[in-house]
């Protein structure tokens, strides 16, 4: 469904806010009924956690600890980041902010691709993808998790 079109539904079936939609569009992946799932299950509320605790605070060794326990959320969860990393690359070409998936944090966004190059976040994102392989290839991603957490503190 087109984005405008889906977004309209949306809003006649839900009473969610409009910085919600954006985020929900982009991992419904077009689907009315996936995004509608998404919203009734407060994925919008699991991402701010998931960029609060692991993105946002200093120390993530709890986060880590729970997130790999859970498989099917730990790929929500690099999802959840590697879309954060591409906000963050978009605001570094000068797109509009209007443009991000995590509308509702643009401000957290901006800081937060300000504090690297273009090419480190490039390389970020390359590694959360890799962590993502690594989850299919039922891997361990620990190790790979710790990683980027390392490259986010002190970048």
């Amino acid at each position: 469904i087109p984005k405008d079109k889906l977004m309209t539904q949306l809003k006649t079936a839900t009473d969610l806010i409009d910085q919600q939609y954006p985020f929900l569009f982009y991992f419904g992946e077009g689907s009315f009924q996936r995004t509608l799932d998404f919203a009734r299950t407060k994925l919008f509320e699991r991402k701010n956690e998931y960029i609060n605790d692991f993105i946002l605070r200093r120390d993530s060794e709890n986060f880590i600890k729970k997130i790999t326990s859970q498989k099917t959320q730990m790929n929500e969860f690099l999802t959840v980041l590697y879309s954060w990393v591409r906000d963050a690359i978009i605001l570094k070409t000068g797109i509009r902010r209007e443009q991000l998936i995590h509308v509702d944090r643009s401000e957290d966004v901006s800081q937060f691709s300000q504090k690297y190059t273009f090419n480190e976040l490039k390389d970020l994102m390359d590694d959360v993808l890799n962590a993502s392989q690594g989850l299919l290839e039922n891997l361990n991603i620990k190790i790979p998790l710790l990683i980027i957490k390392e490259k986010i503190r002190y970048g």
